[in-house]
Parts: C-alpha cells; structure tokens; sequence
C-alpha cells in the first residue's frame, strides 16, 4: 500500500469490528465475535496484537504483547474464567506480558 502508513493499514483492519472500552490508554480492544476478542497496542511501534478467546470453562490468550500495559487487568474485564496464555513464539513482543498469567504454553526459544 504505497503512501499509507503501517498504523493506517492496522487501523484499517478494525474498521468493521466492533470497537471496546478497555480501561487503562494502552490497549484498544475490538469484539470479533461473542467469545473472540483482540487487544491492540497501538502505542507501540511495532502495534502488538494479542487475541482472547473464552471458552466454556477457560480463556485462552495467543500472545502478551509488548508487557508495557496492564494486560491482565484489562482482560479482566471480559472474563473471570482462568486465562491459559499460548505464544505463537519467543520475540519479546509476544511474551511481553507472560509474567501477569499464571499458566503458560510456549514454544522452546528461537
């Protein structure tokens, strides 16, 4: 997309979610569907994203982030079921925030 920025293609990909309150100014939190939710570190200029998805009697978390904001605080807004976080691999800004959950499932370091 030559001429737009890399904040305006993520913007972008938002635009027909529904957008969330989260508390806190570090994440932005949009609904893709009743149990799938994404938080946004758009104040990061690498822009994280980190998915939630509430199962029946779990949550799972693909990714931390960056580890800036408070994470499981805004979470905890949307659930109040364990939360098992799942990295999709080791670069810092997907394991940013490993240290709020409990339970963790990561792959070996790259």
């Amino acid at each position: 997309m030559k001429g737009k920025s890399h904040r305006t293609r993520s913007h972008a990909a938002y635009s027909n979610l529904k957008r969330i309150s989260v508390s806190g100014a570090w994440f932005e939190g949009y609904q893709v569907t009743a149990n799938l939710f994404v938080f946004y570190e758009p104040r990061h200029y690498e822009e994280t994203i980190v998915n939630l998805l509430i199962g029946d009697e779990r949550a799972a978390l693909i990714d931390t982030g960056c580890g800036i904001g408070n994470l499981r605080e805004a979470l905890g807004e949307f659930t109040d079921k364990p939360v098992i976080v799942v990295n999709t691999h080791t670069h810092p800004d997907h394991l940013g925030s490993d240290h709020q959950f409990d339970e963790s499932q990561s792959p070996p370091a790259s």
